[in-house]
């Protein structure tokens, strides 16, 4: 991967990432979230009485979400301590997120399940990226015995 490209994908993430974060009042991000349960409720996905449910299940996705494509893009553009620096920086991240949230944002809510869910996205992320190389090596390997 092109060097500028890895550090402006990851660069762009990780100020998308802090801006939801760090974002101050929760009712604002939760209308954001708010039409997309509303779709689902007029699909009949979701019952009028599950809102709370469902908002709080959007909640948990998106923060699983946020964290695979960063993390993946980190692997991928790691060559030493990849899998030690796309799986750590990710968590560290995530608990200085919930930190700031807890200290410096009195309307929003700091929670160790935020960390549990990013990091499995971070984990997912990792584990996407390494399919994608074992994808390549076979598509290499291919074109090298032809």
């Amino acid at each position: 991967m092109n060097k500028k490209v890895w550090l402006a994908l990851l660069g762009a993430m990780f100020v998308i990432g802090w801006t939801v974060a760090l974002w101050p009042r929760s009712n604002e991000v939760r209308l954001v979230y708010s039409p997309v349960i509303s779709a689902l409720t007029e699909l009949g996905l979701v019952s009028s009485d599950q809102f709370g449910v469902a908002m709080a299940i959007l909640e948990v996705t998106l923060n699983v979400i946020v964290f695979i494509p960063f993390s993946c893009v980190l692997y991928l553009g790691i060559k030493r301590f990849r899998l030690l620096a796309s799986l750590g920086l990710p968590l560290v991240l995530s608990v200085a997120g919930e930190l700031a949230q807890a200290r410096f944002l009195s309307d929003r809510v700091a929670t160790v399940n935020d960390v549990f869910a990013n990091f499995l996205g971070a984990v997912i992320g990792v584990g996407l990226a390494m399919l994608i190389e074992k994808l390549n090596s076979r598509r290499r390997e291919r074109k090298r015995r032809l």
